[in-house]
């Protein structure tokens, strides 16, 4: 499966931020690691001028996935903060 999408962490530059894919299905919550995407929209939207790495990618392999529901958080590290975020995104397989 492959995920796209933006995170960062408030009044932080997303420069050198790391970003990972939680993937939780009946094995627990597994993280994956994801790619840096540009996203130079981000600061227009939210207007601030330190969002251009905010975009992420990831593929996810089918094995890793489990039959049913596969439900997607997303865990992003900067400058020492962590935060991780729910979302209401889920892959059925």
């Amino acid at each position: 499966s492959y995920i796209e999408g933006w995170a960062f962490i408030e009044e932080q530059n997303t420069n050198n931020q790391e970003v990972l894919i939680g993937i939780t299905n009946q094995r627990g919550t597994i993280f994956y690691d994801t790619h840096s995407l540009d996203r130079y929209d981000l600061n227009s939207y939210f207007k601030k001028n330190n969002l251009e790495r905010g975009g992420f990618y990831a593929r996810i392999k089918a094995e890793y996935l489990t039959l049913g529901e596969n439900k997607i958080s997303v865990y992003v590290e900067n400058n020492n903060i962590r935060k991780i975020i729910t979302t209401d995104k889920i892959i059925t397989k």
